[in-house]
C-alpha cells in the first residue's frame, strides 16, 4: 500500500500542517515495564498534527508484540505517549517520528528514530515520572534518517 502525503499548504503566510506519526516501540521483552514520554515537535514554519484515524499506518512488518504506544502530536506539536509491557527481560524503547517537515514535495515520509534513555523506563505498573523529550526540531536532517514509502 502506498502512503500518500496528506499535508496541506495554505498560501499567504498561513500555517502549513503535515501528517505526523510518533511510535514508541519495545525492542526487547520485559517483565512489567512502563514508559511515559512527553515532548514537543518543532518546525519553525508550521504547526504539526496527526490524523486520529491512522492505525499502525507507518510501521513496516508490524509485530503487535513490539508496539508499546502510538499516538499523534497536538496541533501545537506537543505529544504524550505511555506504554506498558509485561514480559521477562528489560526493554530498550525507541521513539520513531514520521513526518514531512521541510520536505513536503518528496514522496513518502521522513523517519527519525531515537533510542530512549534508561531513566525513561520504570520497572513498575505505574511510572515514577514522565521523561521530557524536550523540543525536537524536525527541520534538521538527522544522521541515519530514513524515508518510508510503503507499509507491507
Amino acid at each position: 500500500m502506498k502512503i500518500a502525503a496528506n499535508g496541506q499548504q495554505q498560501e499567504h503566510g498561513q500555517t502549513q500542517r503535515r501528517e505526523l506519526s510518533v511510535d514508541l516501540e519495545r525492542i526487547k521483552r520485559g517483565e512489567q515495564w512502563h514508559d511515559e514520554l512527553a515532548g514537543e515537535i518543532g518546525d519553525d514554519r508550521s504547526s504539526v498534527y496527526w490524523l486520529s484515524d491512522s492505525r499502525n499506518l507507518f510501521i513496516r512488518n508490524p509485530d503487535p508484540d513490539d508496539l508499546l504506544s502510538q499516538g499523534y502530536s497536538a496541533q501545537n506539536g506537543s505529544f504524550f505517549l505511555e506504554g506498558k509491557t509485561e514480559e521477562g527481560t528489560p526493554i530498550d524503547p525507541t521513539l520513531k517520528i514520521y513526518h514531512n517537515c521541510n520536505d513536503e514535495l518528496e514522496p513518502g515520509y521522513r523517519k527519525v528514530v531515537f533510542t530512549l534513555p534508561d531513566k525513561s523506563i520504570t520497572r513498575a505498573a505505574k511510572p515514577n515520572s514522565t521523561f521530557d523529550a524536550g523540543v525536537i526540531q524536525l527541520e534538521l536532517e538527522f544522521k541515519d534518517e530514513e524515508r518510508e514509502f510503503t507499509v507491507d
